[in-house]
């Protein structure tokens, strides 16, 4: 599955987690933080869960395609990276494929 992220309008974190959440639809207990996203992205192959719309099987592959990465904006770009890292590792550690990709556009 493929998904395009535009970062061009996003300027802080909180706009960032909105986003994001707009893009995935995420339960009602999303708080917009780190932990938050880690926690949903970390069961997009658990239907169980629900935490997205997005659910897949565990073989696929979520593929973010970036669009205007913010790299001069080390806070954004850190906690955007942080959390694909963190939630990739977890699925690492239980022996299955890490699940989000990224393309820099």
């Amino acid at each position: 599955m493929e998904i395009e992220i535009d970062f061009s309008e996003i300027s802080n974190l909180k706009e960032l987690y909105v986003m994001l959440n707009e893009k995935f639809n995420f339960p009602d207990s999303y708080d917009n933080t780190p932990q938050a996203l880690i926690e949903c992205w970390s069961n997009l192959r658990n239907i169980d869960y629900k935490m997205s719309i997005i659910l897949f099987d565990k073989q696929e592959i979520l593929l973010l395609k970036l669009n205007f990465f913010p790299i001069n904006n080390f806070l954004i770009s850190n906690h955007f990276l942080v959390v694909v890292q963190r939630v990739n590792k977890i699925y690492e550690d239980k022996n299955e494929i890490p699940p989000i990709h990224l393309i820099f556009l």
